[in-house]
């Protein structure tokens, strides 16, 4: 269901989320500024990479995207060719990778409540 709305608004979605909302700016600053650089950053549910990812690659950091939105990775991918970019499902996600940080703005309501505690452990693991 999400995937289909997302891939269905994407661009309208590109449009209008190009820049932070209220304290978002304050908070992923804080987030980072316990990072050494560059750290590789995992963001889970990356949309089109604005301006989450777009922030923490323009700092000098490593960034794996994952979003199950097709048309909103490919315009991650064409913005910011220096991230990588993973089509897929938060609850899917598995990587043998470790991560200095893991990034799920606005993302984790799309999953059901009683999913949480094991995505974050999955997450914790990473």
């Amino acid at each position: 269901m999400n995937r289909k709305s997302y891939n269905k608004i994407a661009s309208l979605w590109d449009e209008e989320r190009t820049a932070f909302y209220g304290r978002e700016c304050d908070y992923l600053d804080t987030f980072l500024a316990g990072l050494p650089l560059p750290s590789m950053i995992l963001d889970l549910g990356c949309g089109t990479g604005r301006p989450m990812a777009e922030y923490i690659l323009t700092r000098g950091h490593q960034l794996l995207g994952v979003d199950q939105a097709m048309n909103m990775l490919e315009m991650a991918q064409k913005r910011l060719p220096q991230g990588m970019w993973v089509a897929g499902r938060i609850e899917d996600f598995q990587s043998t990778k470790q991560f200095d940080g893991i990034l799920c703005w606005d993302a984790l309501f799309h999953i059901e409540r009683t999913r949480h505690p094991e995505l974050l452990a999955a997450m914790a693991s990473m």
